[in-house]
């Protein structure tokens, strides 16, 4: 993805890009700053008769800019530090930031869609008029080049999508053009409490809250698009719950007997914690004791009550991510 100046921060479909006479000039805009010597220069024109341009960089070198279907597309190299680009009669300044060399503080990088350097014609199609549309639906456009986040690659399939990919509204979160931000993120990015509003209430009312959503940071467990994991977890919870919850790791050479809980080996955490907020310790979905008699009703009541034991209290006995003694027991109980 290329970078771009700041200064062009709406997009092409919401505003008019610089013009002059009959020609429209999409990209650079000014004060450019670009990392690399060799620059695209992309635009428009609406005159029939014009069929080639002149673009002169630094008033030495001419380039021919062919024009097709009313765009224009040429590379011209750039000299490093500042350069003075004039595309029919508009003038613009670029920097080529080469090595060691730090450009003036009007000079700022956005990132640009990497279509561009293939040309408008890539997504759209031109009219008579010199007026521009969708060669497809948007949906149908952003799949051509991104559709393994919809359907995914290597012969996987896709466990999970995100509703707004599916649905194909990628410009809730996206820019089609340029962004100061990378990924080109719009200027106001749709945030997840927006959809996701009944795990943000809940946030605000229940006593425990899960760090990652303490820090406000959802992309340490999910992934943004697609995922091959059933709710866009970023991979396996055998794999991203020990990265902080070292207890439930199992390790290999842990002796049979001596093994947690059958449902830690399958990654199904869900199963007794909630994910995100919960009123219990330890975010579990419910009192633990009660939690437990769910599967263990019969096994509780009829060894433990023989035994004087209460079955209201399976902590103090029983750990069951890392437990010392066989059948989930832990030492001094």
């Amino acid at each position: 993805m290329r970078k771009v100046p700041a200064a062009f921060l709406l997009t092409l479909l919401l505003t008019a890009p610089a013009a002059a006479g009959n020609i429209t000039v999409y990209y650079p805009p000014g004060h450019t700053l670009v990392e690399e010597g060799v620059l695209t220069v992309e635009g428009s024109v609406t005159d029939h008769a014009l069929y080639e341009i002149d673009v002169v960089v630094n008033g030495e070198e001419t380039y021919q800019a062919y024009v097709r279907d009313f765009l224009f597309s040429v590379e011209v190299d750039l000299a490093p530090g500042e350069n003075r680009i004039r595309i029919g009669e508009e003038t613009l300044d670029v920097f080529f930031a080469s090595e060691g060399e730090t450009a003036p503080a009007e000079y700022r990088p956005v990132y640009g869609h990497i279509g561009l350097d293939d040309g408008c014609a890539e997504c759209h199609e031109g009219s008579d008029e010199g007026k521009f549309s969708f060669e497809e639906s948007p949906d149908e456009v952003c799949g051509w080049c991104h559709g393994d986040l919809v359907r995914g690659s290597g012969g996987e399939d896709l466990a999970s999508v995100h509703g707004p990919v599916k649905a194909g509204k990628c410009l809730l979160c996206h820019t089609p053009h340029l962004s100061d931000k990378p990924g080109l993120l719009a200027e106001k990015v749709s945030e997840c409490r927006e959809c996701h509003r009944q795990t943000f209430e809940r946030l605000e009312t229940e006593r425990y809250v899960h760090g990652p959503l303490n820090l406000g940071d959802c992309r340490l467990c999910h992934t943004i698009h697609s995922s091959r994991q059933q709710s866009l977890l970023v991979d396996s919870p055998l794999r991203i719950c020990p990265q902080c919850h070292f207890d439930v790791e199992v390790k290999p050479d842990t002796p049979e007997e001596l093994r947690p809980h059958v449902l830690i080996p399958q990654g199904l955490c869900g199963r007794c914690h909630f994910p995100h907020s919960s009123d219990n310790p330890k975010m579990m979905r419910e009192p633990a004791a009660r939690l437990c008699l769910k599967c263990h009703p019969k096994k509780a009541r009829s060894f433990h009550e023989k035994k004087g034991f209460s079955i209201y209290a399976c902590q103090k006995c029983h750990d069951l991510h890392r437990p010392t003694k066989p059948h989930l027991i832990i030492e001094n109980s």
